[in-house]
C-alpha cells in the first residue's frame, strides 16, 4: 500500500520546457489557493458579493505570501545575509505557514474596518479554507525534498539521500500534517455550515487545532530553525496560537468583548 511513498524520489520540477520550468510547489500552492477561494465563497454566500471575495481573496493571497516568505526569512535570516538573491526564488519553497496567517491577519483586519464586515464571520468562514490550503500546499514540501521527519523503519517512510549516497527512511511529516489538516477542514466546515458554533468559536477552533498538530509534529522534524531556550520556535508561536484559540473562547463564553467585536 505505502509501496510508492517508500521509494519514490520526487523532482521539485514538474514539466521543464527549457527557459520555462513548471514547480510542483508553486503548482501545488496556486490549487490550494483555488480551492481555499472556492471554499470561502462557498460559505460566505450572501454575505459578500463575488466582487468582494474577489477582492479580499486578492489582498489575502499577497499579504499571507509576503507574511509566510518575511516569516521564512526572519527564521532563516543567516541563510539569506549570505545569498539575498535567495530572498526571491520563492518557487523553491520557504513560505512559513506561521507567518501567513499573520499576514492574513492583517489583511482581514484591515478590510473588515476599511468595508465594515464582520470581522469574525470573516475569520470563521476563512478557517476551513486555510485548513483545506494548508492540507493541499504540504505536498510541495514533498516534492522540494524538505522538511524531514526523523529516520523511521515504518513500511511509508520515504527515501531521503544523505551526502554519502547512503539512503535512508524518514518520517512523511508533510503526510501526517496534509491528512491532520484535511480533517480540521471537514470538522470546521461542518460546524459552519450546519451553524453548530459561531463563526468566532470556529476561528478559535482553528487555532488551536493547528496549534497542537505544530507543536506536536515538531518534535518528528529535524530541518533547521530557531532554537529559544532548547525550543524549537515554531514550537513555541504553535503554543501561542492555542493560547489565543483558548482565551478568544473563554473571553466568549464571558461575553467579554474585544477591539474586533462587531458594535
Amino acid at each position: 500500500m505505502f509501496n510508492f511513498l517508500h521509494n519514490f524520489e520526487p523532482s521539485p520540477i514538474l514539466a521543464d520546457f527549457g527557459l520555462i520550468k513548471v514547480y510542483w510547489y508553486g503548482l501545488l500552492i496556486a490549487v490550494a489557493m483555488t480551492l481555499g477561494i472556492f471554499v470561502f465563497k462557498k460559505l460566505v454566500d450572501k454575505k459578500l458579493s463575488n466582487d468582494e471575495v474577489l477582492d479580499l481573496s486578492f489582498w489575502l493571497i499577497i499579504g499571507s505570501l509576503i507574511g509566510a516568505r518575511a516569516y521564512h526569512i526572519f527564521l532563516e535570516y543567516q541563510y539569506y545575509l549570505a545569498a539575498p538573491l535567495e530572498i526571491f526564488k520563492v518557487w523553491k519553497g520557504g513560505l512559513a505557514i506561521h507567518g501567513g496567517i499573520i499576514g492574513g491577519f492583517i489583511v482581514l483586519c484591515i478590510f473588515a474596518k476599511k468595508f465594515k464586515k464582520d470581522f469574525w464571520f470573516l475569520t470563521g468562514a476563512l478557517a476551513p479554507a486555510l485548513a483545506l490550503g494548508q492540507a493541499i500546499g504540504r505536498w510541495g514540501n514533498y516534492f522540494n525534498n524538505e522538511l524531514f521527519g526523523a529516520q523511521t523503519k515504518l513500511p511509508w517512510g520515504i527515501p531521503i539521500i544523505s551526502n554519502s549516497t547512503e539512503k535512508f527512511y524518514v518520517h512523511p511529516v508533510f503526510l501526517y500534517e496534509s491528512c491532520l489538516n484535511f480533517l480540521v477542514f471537514i470538522i470546521l466546515f461542518v460546524f459552519f455550515k450546519l451553524k453548530i458554533f459561531k463563526p468566532k468559536i470556529i476561528f478559535s477552533l482553528y487555532l488551536i487545532f493547528y496549534g497542537l498538530i505544530r507543536f506536536l509534529l515538531e518534535f518528528l522534524r529535524i530541518d533547521h530553525t530557531l532554537i529559544v531556550l532548547g525550543i524549537r520556535w515554531p514550537q513555541i508561536f504553535s503554543l501561542g496560537l492555542v493560547l489565543t484559540g483558548v482565551i478568544l473562547i473563554l473571553l466568549d463564553k464571558l461575553n467579554i468583548k474585544n477591539v474586533y467585536e462587531k458594535k
